[in-house]
Parts: structure tokens; C-alpha cells; sequence
């Protein structure tokens, strides 16, 4: 409960209860929702597809999360959607098929600071930080408001001179 002008109201989500006072995500329950979701719909959306690839990724299912972001890609050809499948791969360490899903992103749009901002990642986490260093000025060059950017590029610089 929280007061209000002196009352007593229910502090739920709908009215701007307090983050302690909710349970954790039911991401399990999010997929079955997404399910019934695209069951209404004739072909599902793209949007559809990457919210209920991120309610799979985490309830711990990233197969069937890349199932749908490969299914959003046939939708729609985004760098996006391809930054998503490259993240996924990374988490897994497929480093090949992160960096032949970030290719296809910087074709789509190689505007596109994010797939700069993964793939430094990448190179960061197979031991090439001179690649990452590259990325990660790209990425800032595009949008210097990426979270964490900055510092990654540091660690890389770092990690460079260092000559690791």
C-alpha cells in the first residue's frame, strides 16, 4: 500500500507502485502470451517476433529466441534484427556466426553504430583488440551515446598497448 494525500491505495504496476513491491518477470508466462498473440494474428509482426525473441532469450531459450529473430528477418531485413541474432550467437560463443550475423547488419546499414559497438565486443572477447579498437571508434563516430561505449574502447586501447 502506499498514501496518497493521506489514503490508504494498492500499489500495483498500473498505478505507479513502488519497484519493490513487484514480483519478477514471468518470462515463461511472456512467451505463452506472445504465443496467443501471434495466434490472433494472421502472420505475425515483426515486432511481434523480436518481443517474444526477447521473452525466449530470457526464460533461458535462445534456439527458439533466434528461431523468431530469423523469422522477424524474413519480415523485415534489419541491421537490428541481425545485431540481435549476432548477440545471441556471442552469449553462446559462436564467434563465427556472431560476426557473419554483424556482416549482414553493417550491409543492411552500415550506419548503424550498434553492429560496430557488438562486433568490438566480439573482438574483444577472441583476444583481437586492435579490430575491437577499429570498431568501437566507428561505433562512437555513428552515435556517441551507445551505454558503456566508451569504456569498452578504453579497455581496448588498454588491452593494446599493453600487447595483449
Amino acid at each position: 500500500m502506499r498514501r496518497v494525500a493521506g489514503e490508504e491505495h494498492a500499489a500495483g504496476p498500473e498505478c505507479g507502485g513502488d519497484l519493490q513491491d513487484q514480483s519478477p518477470p514471468d518470462y515463461n508466462r511472456a512467451v505463452q502470451e506472445y504465443e496467443r498473440a501471434a495466434q490472433l494474428e494472421e502472420k505475425p509482426r515483426y515486432d511481434l517476433l523480436i518481443d517474444w525473441a526477447a521473452a525466449y532469450e530470457h526464460a533461458g531459450q535462445p534456439d527458439n529466441a533466434l528461431a523468431k529473430l530469423r523469422q522477424a528477418a524474413t519480415l523485415e531485413k534489419s541491421a537490428h534484427v541481425y545485431t540481435q541474432i549476432a548477440r545471441i550467437y556471442a552469449e553462446q560463443k559462436n564467434w563465427p556466426a556472431a560476426l557473419e550475423a554483424l556482416s549482414t547488419a553493417e550491409k543492411l546499414d552500415p550506419k548503424y553504430a550498434v553492429t560496430y559497438s557488438y562486433r568490438g565486443k566480439v573482438h574483444m572477447l577472441t583476444d583481437e583488440p586492435a579490430a575491437a579498437v577499429a570498431d568501437f571508434q566507428r561505433a562512437i563516430a555513428l552515435n556517441s551515446d551507445i551505454p558503456q561505449i566508451k569504456e569498452d574502447l578504453a579497455q581496448a586501447q588498454a588491452r593494446v598497448r599493453g600487447g595483449q
